[in-house]
């Protein structure tokens, strides 16, 4: 694959819940190390110790009293990375990173880290066709991130089309390739 260290971040979308999956696929077939920071609203979707398992490392605390101990743990993360996947990304993530709010250390870790950043949105339909999302799409962007989505999908809420859905994960796996190749992300 070319990238030694994939850092993911999971939110609070329910796409979250196929992380595992896509863990244990590019554990399998690349040789790469894995590790995963989850906002608490991912965590209340996926269990941690189930991604830790698949990882084979505990989950990155996503909030900074969780281990002091151990530092400035964005930093040390956002070094470690050579690449940084934010999957599912909602709009409320992407919004507090083109704000630069740094309020946990996922955010902290997609704002400061110098690797390159892979986000894929998963978000409302009626969101992707308004201004805000456009706006923090258009900020992150120009400030160097790449894009995998959103696409077209069903939306879990009621089952309908949706134009905010999430990559699936093999999509997710082929946008990841090309950016370890060096190929810039898509939108």
């Amino acid at each position: 694959m070319g990238l030694e260290h994939l850092l993911f971040i999971g939110t609070g979308a329910p796409s979250i819940m196929e992380l595992p999956m896509v863990l244990s696929h590019l554990r399998a077939t690349y040789e790469v190390e894995l590790a995963v920071c989850l906002t608490d609203s991912a965590s209340r979707l996926v269990a941690p110790a189930a991604v830790a398992a698949v990882t084979a490392r505990p989950v990155v605390p996503s909030q900074w009293a969780v281990a002091p101990e151990a530092g400035p743990l964005h930093v040390t993360w956002a070094k470690w990375a050579d690449l940084v996947v934010v999957w599912p990304a909602t709009l409320s993530f992407l919004a507090r990173c083109a704000a630069g709010i740094t309020n946990d250390v996922a955010s902290a870790i997609a704002i400061s880290t110098e690797a390159p950043v892979l986000v894929a949105p998963s978000i409302s339909g009626t969101a992707v066709r308004r201004g805000p999302y456009r706006r923090v799409a258009a900020t992150l962007a120009e400030d160097g991130f790449h894009f995998a989505g959103p696409v077209r999908g069903l939306a879990v809420s009621d089952l309908s089309e949706s134009d905010g859905g999430c990559v699936p994960p093999l999509a997710l796996i082929e946008h990841i390739q090309r950016m370890a190749a060096g190929e810039a992300g898509t939108r």
